[in-house]
């Protein structure tokens, strides 16, 4: 860090105790080992400004979900929470990559931005060290049967979780092949949005239950 004249670091690690890309090393203790990484990062820079990528899931210790991370504070200036990827391909039925809110989600997979900050709050994390994570992509779905409306508790209507079919498109990577995966920015090129977010020549809606942008 100090070689290359940068003033801060970002540790990401993808997850400490649970299993990420499929094939990690997983040991009760990695959120220990965490910590003292960023303990003994602290104490070598001081004045370096540290940040840490968190799942929107939380964090998992030694005996279970990590439910105080007040001795983690003097360790890192920012959390970053990885808000992206709640849903995917490899979801039981479609949903949404980012959502807002989870307010209509199914239940096996209740996650949102809203959630995980509320969640590392609880965890005594002051909310103006708090960042969001946000994706520069989406994912695409084959529906079964079409749309189906799903009222929500709120009493609005979702159409973000279908029953999907297994096909799948080649996306438009950069980089990485990822199926169903759509780069924002290509996305824009191919006209399915503007430049700036708004409807291209494809029927755009938003999901109101997440607040959440669908291109259809």
């Amino acid at each position: 860090m100090n070689q290359y004249g940068f003033d801060g670091i970002d540790l990401d690690w993808e997850f400490p105790g649970v299993q990420g890309i499929g094939d990690n090393l997983v040991q009760k203790r990695d959120s220990d080992n965490l910590l003292r990484l960023l303990q003994t990062i602290r104490k070598l820079a001081p004045s370096a400004r540290i940040s840490l990528a968190v799942p929107a899931t939380g964090l998992q210790g030694p005996n279970g979900p990590l439910n105080d991370l007040t001795s983690w504070l003097p360790s890192f200036d920012y959390l970053t929470i990885m808000t992206y990827d709640i849903f995917g391909t490899w979801s039981s039925t479609t949903g949404l990559n980012s959502p807002l809110s989870s307010s209509c989600a199914p239940s096996d997979i209740p996650y949102s931005i809203e959630s995980a900050v509320k969640h590392y709050k609880s965890l005594k994390v002051p909310a103006n060290r708090i960042l969001i994570g946000f994706p520069s992509y989406s994912y695409a779905y084959t529906v079964v049967y079409g749309l189906l409306p799903q009222k929500c508790p709120d009493g609005s209507t979702s159409y973000a979780y279908q029953p999907k079919s297994t096909t799948t498109t080649c996306g438009n990577w950069i980089g990485t092949p990822t199926p169903n995966q759509y780069i924002y920015r290509k996305l824009s090129d191919q006209g399915h949005l503007t430049p700036l977010g708004s409807l291209g020549f494809n029927f755009s809606v938003v999901d109101r239950a997440s607040q959440t942008r669908v291109i259809l």
